[in-house]
């Protein structure tokens, strides 16, 4: 059963936006969860006000999901619980694939849109910031320059951005978040190394696995620590431990390392549109060179498609093409070719694109957009312009004509 109450309300002092609007955050009880003989609460503390482009920045340590299930939210109600929502967070537990981006959606199960090859440590504290610009979703890990992982999704125009942490009250503090603004949003993202088309089962996107958790590991180049985690959850499992025991046991624990493991972010993923997903391969396997190029003999042998992107001018051709099979794309071409170059002028298109698109041309999402503060989303659309500005190209022509546009007609 889930249930939201308010625990307690404060003022953040600090003005944001640049001094037009100040954020009051509450506490929720999220949700309460019976593993075993005991209790696992969920705290949230998410933001009163409503926001359409934001940022968090976290500290969170790599334990999932007993103790410590902290995450980086932003959803459409307080709590996430019967709403939407986007999530970045850690779970050290799994194999190599142990940094992730996370759709919810009412009625239908969580998705995970986008991960990122690595193992990491459940005992260490990783800094961590999510960012969630028009129909873009950036997750970065320690570099602050460039996102680790981008997925593109057109489901959420608006929410509260907020900070979960769970455990059982005696479990003691073991997260720290803090909100964040997006002070300059023309940062690039990642080139993909391939464009490739999966298919989907039980609404989740299918990449092949190899994961190896036995002796076999010793053959292998990775880090010691991950062979002995992998081995102490090996000996549990073999005297007969449960996941769940060995959860609450507290102890660094890896259930193998998969050497086929890439990261990855999707593009618009709509499973109960499509039997198939379109992601971007930004990086490959930590421990197999050849990863990639598995990836994309799978992807054939499943009837999927396998581009490699040269240019955004390629992009736009790809796109074309894979729109007329997958026609529920609401996110354009210029969201596409930021997913698959990482070119920082088309971030900003694609958030023009985005405000456009819902204010002034198709409104799919406006009630969602004017939920948010209207002298916020004026100060977003001139950063926004005056960043356009900058680029001395047709593409960002273009797109100030279309913020012009929106102040011009207002909404």
């Amino acid at each position: 059963m889930s249930i939201n109450i308010t625990l307690n309300r404060q003022s953040i002092k600090e003005s944001l936006f640049g001094g037009f609007g100040k954020s009051i955050w509450e506490w929720y009880l999220a949700g309460k969860a019976t593993l075993g003989y005991r209790q696992i609460f969920h705290a949230a503390i998410y933001s009163t006000d409503i926001f359409t482009d934001i940022a968090i920045t976290s500290w969170i340590s790599g334990r999932c999901c007993l103790d410590n299930d902290a995450r980086a939210e932003f959803a459409s109600s307080p709590g996430g619980n019967d709403g939407q929502r986007y999530s970045q967070y850690l779970n050290a537990s799994r194999s190599t694939d142990d940094h992730l981006i996370e759709k919810s959606t009412p009625g239908a199960s969580t998705t995970i849109i986008a991960s990122e090859a690595v193992d990491l440590e459940e005992e260490q504290y990783y800094h961590l910031r999510f960012e969630v610009v028009g129909s873009s979703l950036s997750a970065y890990r320690d570099d602050m320059s460039t996102p680790r992982i981008t997925a593109t999704d057109t489901d959420l125009a608006s929410g509260r951005v907020g900070s979960v942490a769970g455990g059982h009250p005696a479990s003691g503090g073991q997260y720290g978040a803090f909100p964040g603004i997006i002070e300059a949003v023309s940062s690039s993202g990642p080139q993909a190394i391939v464009i490739a088309e999966l298919p989907v089962e039980n609404a989740q996107i299918v990449l092949p696995r190899n994961v190896v958790a036995d002796e076999r590991l010793n053959m292998l180049n990775i880090p010691v620590r991950v062979k002995r985690a992998a081995k102490i959850y090996r000996k549990l499992k073999e005297k007969g431990f449960t996941d769940e025991e060995i959860e609450m046991m507290r102890i660094p624990v890896k259930k193998g390392i998969d050497t086929l493991s890439v990261t990855w972010g999707a593009f618009d993923f709509k499973p109960s549109r499509s039997s198939m997903a379109i992601i971007a391969i930004y990086s490959g396997n930590p421990y197999n060179s050849k990863a990639v190029e598995s990836i994309a003999e799978y992807v054939k042998s499943r009837g999927g498609r396998v581009y490699k992107i040269k240019d955004w001018k390629q992009a736009i051709e790809v796109y074309s093409e894979l729109k007329k099979d997958h026609s529920y794309f609401e996110a354009g071409k210029d969201n596409f070719v930021y997913h698959a170059t990482g070119i920082e002028v088309f971030k900003l298109a694609q958030v023009a694109d985005f405000y456009y698109g819902n204010l002034v041309e198709h409104k799919r999402h406006y009630n969602e957009i004017k939920r948010a503060n209207d002298n916020y989303i004026r100060a977003l659309i001139t950063r926004y312009k005056s960043a356009l500005q900058k680029y001395n190209t047709d593409v960002a022509k273009k797109h100030v004509a279309k913020l012009d546009e929106i102040e011009r007609k207002g909404w």
